[in-house]
């Protein structure tokens, strides 16, 4: 036993000796980092020159001991960072970003640990996006090097130190997790291993657990598939953990819930099944971020122990078949019209209808996803025969309904049903979403005639005897030669393969035609219709049927006139007065109800129906408008507002008593309707326009 202990004191005591200095150096490649990667610098490096593979900026020569380095290169001694210990002086690194410095202590216990001869050191450091693990020995200065990756600011980092013997038993080890910041902060790193004070005789008092290990997981995300096997699985690792020289070393793993998963291994494979441990549809769909946990434990040879523990994410991606609804599409096929919401007019059931499953804002369906479609609980095939599987349905009307169902006012009824599946998603296949459409037959609208204005004049229409007048063309020409075009004005009424059948004059002028407004005719092409006398009319009727329904429209009349260039001079006479006549031609003894009969004279008058209008005024009181003729009959003059009544008239007493009499003038104007076309009657100071009227 003294000399066993002896022994390793000697070696102990010639570990310290050989190494009065360690240092590990680690370059940090900073590339484009806008001010927050991070340098680390002690004092300026006086030591031997070493070599990288990136550059920097200022030269040295590349050298053979660069540990994992070759080729040519350059390396910035103020871009090394130093970690130094000489006897129970605690080491001091400085890391500088940018201006700012941060120090680090790095403190051995004991004190006197050093690198022993021919030994080497394993650094690992391990964080987000920073996974990195190497050995180097001793250089010939005497200090160890590393070149380690960029590392970003706000990166939570576990720096590890391992100092080992040549045959890989560890001499000390230290550990410590920190969030690099760009202020200064400090970092305690404790390295720990076997005194030259001890004479406890096992290796393992060197070897220390560390706090907290590094655990990884690959893939660091998955997706769950509900139905698919095999289910995935996700590999965890402790990375960096060299393995105790003796004693028993525990690996405690749990998922999310604390239960426990896995096997006691460094290295273990779960289902994802396991790591979520609850239903997997209590997750909400799209990524779950959950927590893996290690509870490292460590026994020695003594029966002493250390306990450690960590965690590391793992995302799982949950599927879900998102919410839908069943709506129709837009796109009316031929035969059928909007009823109102969800309800159709069919003519034609040889149409049809598609129906889509419509995802909810904002979602969609992923790839994959299959549907399965019922009409009236009946499965939906498609034109092969196979079930339809797809998110978009078409429905065959002639396959669910039949012409003799179909009913005006009771509806035919179709449930649509659609249930979606997916193996991912965990509520698959989905309940079944419905919904009901309502097929009517359609109310077959009766044709309504809209007669276009012809020649830009339109004179009206005459509800009673359904007839719409025109003006044609001025002066002698003939319009027969004019087109003219019809249609109907509830034409969007008409459900699409409507055919229409126009007949003029009772005969079929184009056929059985799919337009509602067919091309215009030439007047003078209608049989029977003529302009010998100035006018002329044709009757209009339009035949609509869309093959098994078919409607008629009311006749129609259509009156062509011709209208004069210019309305000639023309006077105006009594006719007769409803009185007793005073010899000479002074006038009217007239009682209570008194009446005249007027007409307009003159040559080349238009025609009584020609659309000429005649307005006639006594005294400048309108008493007829719109007259069509070139006389008429006042029955009251005094109920028509013209003159007082017979009461308040003067009296004729005889010659010389012709200013006790009523002056009644009468004028008349002749136009037509629509046209700036006008003539008023010459009046004169004397003749048959204007008469005077006595008390009887």
């Amino acid at each position: 036993m003294e000399e066993k202990e002896a022994f390793r004191l000697s070696r102990i005591q010639a570990a310290a000796r050989a190494l009065s200095l360690l240092l590990i150096s680690c370059l940090f490649a900073l590339g484009s980092c806008n001010g927050n990667g991070l340098a680390f610098e002690s004092e300026p490096y006086t030591g031997p020159s070493v070599s990288s593979s990136s550059s920097s900026s200022s030269s040295s020569t590349a050298s053979s001991y660069w540990p994992g380095i070759s080729g040519s290169g350059t390396v910035s001694a103020d871009e090394l960072l130093t970690l130094s210990n000489s006897g129970d002086t605690d080491t001091i690194l400085t890391f500088f970003d940018g201006t700012k410095a941060r120090t680090t202590t790095i403190s051995f216990s004991p004190p006197d640990i050093g690198l022993p001869a021919g030994g080497y050191v394993t650094l690992m450091i391990t964080g987000s996006g920073v996974a990195y693990t190497a050995d180097a020995s001793a250089s010939p200065d005497g200090r160890v090097y590393f070149q380690v990756p960029q590392i970003e600011d706000g990166t939570t980092i576990t720096v590890s130190i391992v100092v080992k013997e040549a045959d890989g038993t560890v001499v000390c080890f230290g550990s410590k997790t920190q969030t690099v910041s760009g202020g200064s902060s400090s970092i305690s790193v404790s390295l720990s291993g076997g005194s030259a004070g001890t004479t406890d005789d096992d290796e393992d008092d060197a070897w220390t657990l560390p706090d907290p290990p590094t655990v990884s997981a690959t893939p660091t995300g998955v997706d769950y598939r509900h139905s698919v096997s095999p289910v995935p699985t996700v590999r965890l690792e402790v990375l960096g953990l060299t393995d105790p020289p003796s004693g028993s070393l525990s690996y405690a793993w749990t998922n999310a819930l604390g239960a426990a998963i896995g096997s006691d291994a460094k290295v273990i494979d779960v289902p994802v099944t396991d790591i979520i441990g609850a239903a997997p549809d209590t997750l909400p769909a799209g990524d779950s971020n959950l927590t893996v946990g290690l509870v490292l434990t460590y026994t020695d040879a003594d029966g002493n122990t250390q306990t450690s523990s960590a965690s590391c994410p793992v995302t799982v991606t949950i599927h879900r078949i998102p919410s839908f609804e069943l709506q129709e599409s837009t796109l009316l096929p031929a035969g059928m019209a909007v009823h109102s919401a969800s309800s159709y007019d069919v003519s034609d059931l040889n149409q049809t209808l598609t129906v889509i499953a419509e995802p909810a804002s904002g979602s969609s369906f992923r790839t994959g996803t299959e549907f399965s479609w019922t009409v009236n609980g009946t499965p939906l095939l498609d034109a092969s025969g196979n079930p339809v599987t797809t998110a978009s349905a078409p429905i065959r009307l002639s396959d669910h309904i039949t012409a003799a169902s179909l009913s005006t006012t009771t509806p035919v009824q179709l449930t649509i049903a659609c249930t979606a599946s997916d193996s991912w998603a965990t509520n698959s296949p989905t309940a079944p979403v419905t919904k009901t459409l309502d097929f009517y037959k359609p109310v077959f609208p009766t044709p309504v005639i809209d007669i276009p204005t012809y020649s830009g004049t339109y004179i009206g229409y005459d509800a009673a005897t359904a007839t719409y007048s025109f003006y044609a063309v001025a002066g002698a020409s003939d319009p027969a030669g004019t087109s003219i075009t019809f249609s109907l004005t509830n034409e969007s009424s008409f459900l699409s393969g409507t055919t229409y059948d126009w007949k003029l004059n009772g005969n079929s002028m184009w056929g059985s035609s799919a337009s509602a407004t067919p091309s215009g005719t030439v007047l003078g092409a209608i049989t029977g219709f003529s302009m010998a006398s100035g006018t002329g009319s044709f009757t209009v009727v339009c035949e609509a049927t869309d093959g098994s329904m078919t409607a008629t429209s009311a006749t129609v009349t259509v009156k062509i006139l011709r209208y004069p260039s210019s309305i000639p001079s023309f006077t105006t006479m009594f006719d007769s007065v409803g009185g007793d006549p005073i010899a000479g031609d002074v006038g009217y003894k007239v009682s209570s109800a008194h009446g005249v009969s007027v007409k307009a004279v003159g040559t080349g008058l238009p025609e009584n129906g020609s659309g000429a209008v005649y307005s006639w005024y006594i005294n400048g009181t309108k008493i007829k408008d719109g007259s069509k003729e070139d006389s008429f009959t006042v029955a009251d003059l005094t109920a028509a507002g013209a003159i007082p009544d017979a009461s308040a008239l003067g009296v004729w007493s005889g010659a010389g008593s012709e200013s006790n009499g009523t002056r009644i003038d009468l004028s008349c104007t002749i136009s037509y309707p629509g046209l700036t076309l006008s003539k008023s009657s010459d009046v004169s100071s004397g003749g048959n326009d204007w008469t005077r009227l006595f008390h009887q």
